[in-house]
C-alpha cells in the first residue's frame, strides 16, 4: 500500500510522513515546488515523523524546512525512521 508523505523543501534529507507506515510500505511525496518522489520504508514509522530521503552519514547534518535539524548520531540509510534515537 502507497502512503502519504510531504516533502517541506527540495533539499530536504527527509519526508514528514502523514499517516503510519510499515516496514515495506512506498512512501510517496511530492513538494510545494512540484518535485516527486517515494521512498520504501524499511521499518515502522508513526505518523508525522521523519524518513530518510537521502542517505546521511554519521555526523552530517540532517535537513528538514532547509534548514539542519541536527546531526545523525549513526549512519542513516533510505527509508529509516529520523527521529531522536538517530539524531542529535
Amino acid at each position: 500500500m502507497e502512503r502519504r508523505g510531504l516533502l517541506i523543501d527540495d533539499n530536504d534529507s527527509v519526508v514528514v510522513v502523514l499517516e503510519a507506515v510499515a516496514a515495506s510500505e512506498v512512501v510517496a511525496y511530492v513538494s510545494s515546488e512540484g518535485v516527486q518522489g517515494s521512498v520504501v520504508a524499511s521499518e515502522v514509522i508513526p505518523p508525522f515523523h521523519k524518513i530518510a530521503r537521502k542517505a546521511v552519514a554519521r555526523g552530517a547534518q540532517v535537513i528538514k524546512y532547509g534548514q539542519p535539524i541536527g546531526t545523525a548520531q549513526a549512519d542513516i540509510a533510505i527509508g529509516c525512521h529520523v527521529h531522536e534515537h538517530n539524531l542529535d
